[in-house]
């Protein structure tokens, strides 16, 4: 695997794209860093990325397969093999955005489980209890998007374990279109940052590469992490 961080470059066909990305939503940048691999135009996305603010500009850690190319006018990019050692009981710092989501029966009584976004759906939830206190309601929404990180099934299933509640950096409810989808895609990015504990090195490594959650296509998903 690869680890890229790529910024846009000092000219004016950079500039255009960069003003495009900031207008036409999530979706945009999947589109932008497609352009990192021309020679694999009908290949299936085996890279993850996420958005980072490079000065005033905004760039894009990218973790893929294949080495981005770095030959064209839109960026500059850096790139190194991305192999980490990791053992059982490691400690690590990590950053990762993430699409919190959760699938659960509306009825007891119904055949197949609905997706939820459990921000929105804490929100909701509340609301509906008549709940009009913004900061009450924005605490709720902030918990959810911790307990779906903490869950110990979810750790367990990802080879490591939370030292502590994770701190949420940002959060951001995105409108975006993709081609072939039909209406609008709406969604929420979660920003985490914390502390882990390696359970099962293997594991964890296969799920760094795989991405965490699910709107990997918009920018979620991937996990940075350093030594401690």
């Amino acid at each position: 695997m690869y680890l890229s961080k790529v910024s846009f470059k000092h000219n004016q066909f950079a500039r255009e794209q960069f003003i495009q990305q900031l207008q036409n939503g999530a979706y945009t940048s999947h589109q932008l860093v497609w352009q990192l691999f021309p020679d694999q135009p009908n290949k299936k996305r085996d890279f993850l990325f996420r958005e980072e603010r490079i000065g005033a500009s905004i760039g894009f850690f990218l973790l893929s397969c294949e080495p981005p190319c770095a030959a064209q006018e839109l960026f500059d990019v850096q790139t190194k093999p991305f192999n980490p050692v990791l053992t059982q009981g490691m400690k690590l710092g990590f950053r990762l955005t993430a699409n919190p989501t959760i699938s659960k029966k509306v009825n007891p009584d119904d055949k197949r489980s609905k997706r939820f976004d459990v921000m929105m759906h804490a929100k909701k939830q509340l609301q509906q209890q008549g709940e009009t206190d913004k900061n009450l309601i924005q605490q709720a929404m902030t918990e959810a998007a911790q307990g779906w990180l903490m869950d110990e099934k979810r750790q367990s299933d990802y080879g490591f374990h939370l030292d502590t509640v994770p701190d949420i950096v940002a959060s951001e409810q995105h409108q975006t279109a993709k081609k072939g989808v039909k209406g609008i895609i709406q969604f929420t990015s979660v920003d985490y940052q914390g502390v882990l504990t390696v359970t099962d090195p293997e594991l964890f490594k296969a799920k760094l590469y795989e991405g965490i959650g699910r709107a990997k296509a918009f920018g979620c998903g991937l996990m940075l992490i350093r030594r401690i």
